[in-house]
């Protein structure tokens, strides 16, 4: 019986590891797709000599995307990340900026 148990434990967190990987794979395309952007931004801030960071927009983005967050309990965490995605944005143009 807890053999059983233990098996049907284990299928159930492979399913849920497995939905997990897909959300992962899509992130990961929808990053890309973002960096790709950044690439284009860095290109425009560069041409009119734009500094790298603005933090009325990083506010403003941060207060907007987080009402697409339904469940409160996630709307913090759901601010690290995008903080953090706003992070590599701004060191990604900064080194981009530097090699030049």
């Amino acid at each position: 019986k807890i053999m059983e148990n233990l098996e049907i434990k284990n299928c159930e967190l492979d399913n849920l590891r497995n939905q997990i990987n897909e959300i992962d794979k899509n992130m990961a395309i929808l990053f890309e797709q973002r960096m790709i952007i950044i690439d284009k931004i860095c290109k425009v801030k560069q041409q009119f000599s734009l500094p790298t960071c603005d933090p009325a927009r990083e506010k403003n983005m941060l207060e907007k995307n987080s009402q697409y967050i339904k469940n409160q309990k996630y709307v913090e965490p759901y601010k690290i990340f995008l903080s953090k995605c706003l992070e590599i944005s701004k060191n990604y143009q900064s080194s981009k900026r530097n090699k030049k």
